[in-house]
């Protein structure tokens, strides 16, 4: 009896708090070809793993939207208007996230390198 009212529980607070992994957006999925930078990411293993890097990602002032592709070992990342960001600030974030960055590479001229 007791181990059906912890079960019971412990479903009861993932209905109501939700999965880490499965959390919704209210920003429509960014596009890779709408994508201002690709960032490739080693280490990446798990769904909990790309919700971390999106995360952090997203705190990076001038990141308006990251999405994660964990198939791919990359992040797409979309800047807010006027504001482009460092390659440098990137690789920064991810090693901050504990992954270990890869090639980063520029999809149009709206970026820009620093």
């Amino acid at each position: 009896m007791k181990t059906l009212s912890i079960a019971a529980l412990l479903l009861f607070t993932i209905a109501l708090v939700g999965c880490a992994t499965t959390g919704s957006t209210t920003k429509a999925p960014l596009d890779p070809a709408q994508a201002d930078v690709q960032v490739m990411i080693k280490g990446m293993s798990c769904p909990q793993c790309a919700n971390n890097i999106k995360d952090i990602m997203e705190r990076v002032d001038g990141v308006d939207q990251a999405r994660v592709d964990l198939g791919a070992g990359r992040v797409l990342i979309a800047f807010t208007e006027g504001n482009p960001i460092s390659e440098d600030e990137l690789v920064l974030a991810v090693k901050d996230a504990g992954f270990t960055p890869g090639e980063v590479s520029y999809k149009n001229e709206k970026g820009g390198r620093q």
